[in-house]
């Protein structure tokens, strides 16, 4: 086999049934470990409209269509994870770590938070978690309380309509 402008020939694959020439041309896949290194080819006999391997798929030619409704009986999912808190329960790295100095007691309260940006870019935020936070320990954390309020009043003045409450959802006060 000779090889030109230092790419291989492409090799042939037996079709199913035979065809004009009985072969077709292997499908070929590049994928990347870094996005600025070589590429690593895989060879296919078919190709998913995704682009993966459909050789053991019963149709190789499925194709996901958008539907009106979930097809599993659920409710339809209007909105993912979006806090709607006005950024009084996210922390970056630095406003975590302040915020801890002053409330060391709200630790175990502190979830890591993974957003759009996290998950494409990298970083990592913290999000006050509270829906499993006994009361006791809530009166014992005046900055959490503040942050509680902060919430409180910026729903109150928004213009949108109002959420219906989660299942499982509890009412935070701020009273001691």
């Amino acid at each position: 086999m000779a090889v030109t402008s230092g790419i291989p020939p492409t090799p042939t694959l037996p079709l199913k049934g035979g065809g004009k020439t009985g072969r077709r041309a292997a499908r070929r896949l590049f994928s990347y470990d870094d996005l600025k290194g070589e590429p690593h080819e895989s060879r296919h006999a078919a190709l998913s409209h995704y682009l993966f391997d459909a050789g053991g798929l019963a149709d190789p030619h499925v194709v996901v269509r958008e539907t009106a409704r979930p097809i599993n009986g659920l409710p339809k999912l209007v909105i993912g994870s979006k806090p709607i808190d006005g950024g009084h329960y996210i922390f970056d790295a630095g406003e975590r770590a302040a915020f801890l100095r002053e409330e060391p007691g709200a630790e175990a309260l502190l979830r890591p938070f993974v957003g759009s940006r996290e998950f494409l870019h990298g970083g990592r935020r913290w999000i006050l978690h509270l829906a499993d936070a006994p009361p006791d320990v809530l009166r014992s954390v005046p900055k959490v309380r503040e942050r509680v309020a902060a919430v409180r009043a910026y729903r109150q003045a928004s213009k949108a309509a109002p959420r219906a409450p989660w299942p499982r959802h509890r009412r935070c006060t701020t009273s001691t």
